[in-house]
């Protein structure tokens, strides 16, 4: 980021290890972290927590990323929050409402080359 400000990021990742792999080494980065384990969960802490951009896994339990991504459509609060997809799968990220998409297993240097870009992009 020009300005040097860290994005603040909701990592929303059903599997333990990964959701608090990435929420130490996003830290360890600079960036302020919270982490929920599926759609639902993420939601509720939205309710408190508005980050500049959301990384969403897609495959979970309880509320998955497509139904997360069909219901922040009806929220013009959670719409105005960038979301990058994290997927296994070759997902279309713009056909699913996201700004962006990373193929699993993570390639940490570009979601650090992302959260910059939208971070800085959604300083409010």
């Amino acid at each position: 980021m020009a300005d040097g400000r860290k994005a603040t990021v909701l990592v929303v990742e059903n599997d333990d290890v990964t959701r608090e792999s990435l929420a130490l080494l996003l830290a360890d980065a600079g960036h302020q972290v919270q982490a929920a384990e599926n759609g639902a969960r993420a939601l509720e802490v939205l309710r408190d927590y508005r980050p500049d951009v959301i990384l969403l896994d897609l495959h979970m339990p309880v509320l998955s990323g497509w139904d997360f991504l069909a219901l922040r459509k009806e929220d013009a609060g959670l719409l105005a929050i960038p979301v990058v997809i994290a997927s296994v799968a070759h997902d279309d990220p713009a056909a699913l409402g996201a700004q962006a998409g990373l193929q699993k297993p993570y390639d940490f240097d570009l979601l650090l080359q992302l959260l910059a870009h939208y971070g800085s992009d959604a300083a409010r």
